[in-house]
């Protein structure tokens, strides 16, 4: 049996006989702090879970913006296509119309010419 008779003998027992220390170290200190490695190791590992998440939404987002990006290239291309066909068809509906009026000239005139006399010649 060893005897103790200061700190420095308590320190050497325990060093020498480390289920002493544990017994000391149950007996001093509270199941949390106890168990407070165990805590870290598992807090470790779920904050690298979560680093790793961050990382594949990261990879996520920046695919999406790649997307968003060529969505509104392709729709930037969709937009200039359409103004050139709305220009096409003005000119050719222009071009409708001009040949109507050239071909029907004279009835256009005939029909406009009847149209005012009945409409402005007053009461007859």
């Amino acid at each position: 049996m060893a005897t103790i008779n200061n700190i420095e003998d308590l320190v050497r027992v325990l060093d020498e006989h480390p289920e002493w220390l544990e017994a000391v170290r149950t007996r001093l200190l509270t199941r949390e702090l106890l168990e407070l490695p165990q805590t870290v190791a598992r807090s470790d590992e779920r904050l690298a879970r979560i680093e790793e998440n961050q990382a594949e939404l990261t990879k996520s987002q920046d695919a999406l913006v790649r997307g968003h990006a060529q969505l509104a290239e392709a729709l930037a291309r969709l937009e200039a296509r359409q103004d050139r066909m709305q220009d096409d068809l003005g000119w050719i509906k222009g071009r409708i119309i001009y040949d109507i009026v050239r071909n029907d000239a004279g009835l256009i005139a005939r029909e406009m010419g009847s149209f005012w006399r009945d409409r402005w010649s007053g009461p007859t």
